[in-house]
Formats: C-alpha cells, sequence, structure tokens
C-alpha cells in the first residue's frame, strides 16, 4: 500500500508510523496508469473548491485503478447529525475549510 497527500506534516505523521507516503495533488497524482487495485479517499472532495476539481480528483483515482480495480470516495454528509467534526452544513454542497487545531 503507498498513500498520497497534499499536507507535508500529514505525511510526516505518516512516515513517522512507518508508513509508504508521497506528496501530490490528487487531481493529478505521478502514478502509473492501471497501476493498483484499489484507491481510497477519505475527507477530500469537500476540501476541492470547485466541481470541476472533484471530478477531475475522482477520474485521476479512477485512472490509476487496474480493470476490475475499485474506488472508494468517503465524505462528510450534509445530514450527518454526530461526528468528530462538529460541522452543521447549510447545504449538501459546501467547501470546508481545513484548520490545524493545536494540542493544548
Amino acid at each position: 500500500a503507498i498513500g498520497s497527500d497534499f499536507s507535508v506534516k500529514l505525511l510526516e505523521i505518516c512516515r513517522e508510523r512507518k508508513f509508504e507516503v508521497f506528496a501530490a495533488d490528487c487531481t493529478a497524482v505521478p502514478l502509473r496508469t492501471g497501476a493498483f487495485d484499489a484507491a481510497l479517499s477519505i475527507a477530500v472532495l469537500h476540501h476541492l473548491s470547485t466541481r470541476e476539481r472533484r471530478i477531475a480528483a475522482i477520474a485521476e483515482a479512477k485512472r490509476v485503478l487496474c480493470i476490475g480495480g475499485r474506488m472508494l470516495f468517503y465524505a462528510w454528509a450534509k445530514e450527518q447529525t454526530s461526528g468528530r467534526s462538529g460541522h452543521i452544513f447549510e447545504s449538501a454542497d459546501v467547501f470546508v475549510p481545513w484548520h490545524l487545531k493545536m494540542e493544548g
């Protein structure tokens, strides 16, 4: 397994935990076409500012999958009533800015 993220800090945490990761834009991943059996995207789509960038990210995940590969996109839902984020969404399609919460 290999992972990627745009956040250098998150990548540092992953490397500390011995995961193989690299920095990349999810709309242009530097990986070979058809190289993977699965693609997983967790809490990414709502950080992409336009519908076009969201579609590009999905298309890019599809591109790196082999024939018969599977992809899963996990995103927050407007109807979500519990969870760690505490966000209350005004509509079903919103841009959610990311903020680092400091410990302490």
